[in-house]
């Protein structure tokens, strides 16, 4: 038997609701933002982080220390600190709360789950920024890990640790950066809640 959508049902027919044959449920998950518009919204992230970096190094720097030196290390520490702390609240704080990070709201950019569209919750994106900033250190990783998937047959399933290569905006740790206008309503298609669109991550 034949569902409305054309899948085929090899033993029993759907199961009926009120308005006809129940039609499993499949998550809308929009495709990638285009390379050009990911790449300006880093860019943007990037400047800010360091722009705020320089501005931080710069006031301490003026500065002497106790014995009449330059702060120069101290500065350059807070400059650090300050660039990863301003990274951390733009690309997991403020993206858990509005879905992207400044550099991605300016590009039009909102970040989704790979598996069913909804947004992620902050553990996911703690991990992902992570998975950022050690990205150069884990490629060992992942240039292992791509091989034992090519032999054994596995795929990547929009977990935490997936991205079978270690592409950096590759849907890494299960996220996609997807374009605004691609995203369907909260509640729309209906089902389970309502999770056919940017919904809020469960």
């Amino acid at each position: 038997m034949i569902d409305p959508r054309g899948n085929q049902y090899a033993h029993h027919p759907p199961p009926q609701g009120p308005y006809g044959p129940y039609v499993p449920y499949r998550p809308y998950v929009p495709g990638r933002a285009g390379e050009a518009r990911r790449y300006a919204a880093v860019f943007v992230d990037l400047v800010l982080a360091v722009t705020l970096g320089l501005l931080v190094a710069n006031a301490l720097g003026k500065d002497a220390g106790p014995d009449g030196t330059p702060m120069g290390g101290r500065a350059t520490g807070a400059a650090v600190g300050t660039l990863i702390g301003f990274s951390f609240i733009n690309q997991t704080l403020l993206t858990w709360a509005c879905g992207a990070s400044l550099g991605k709201l300016l590009a039009r950019i909102r970040v989704v789950r790979a598996t069913d569209g909804t947004r992620p919750g902050p553990f996911r994106l703690a991990w992902r920024w992570l998975a950022g900033l050690c990205w150069l250190p884990l490629q060992p990783y992942y240039w292992l890990r791509s091989w034992i998937l090519l032999f054994t047959g596995g795929s990547a399933k929009g977990t935490v640790g997936d991205n079978e290569d270690g592409e950096l905006y590759e849907d890494i740790c299960g996220v996609r950066q997807v374009r605004r206008k691609d995203l369907r309503p909260y509640g729309e298609h209906g089902g389970h809640g309502g999770h056919g669109g940017y919904a809020p991550s469960r």
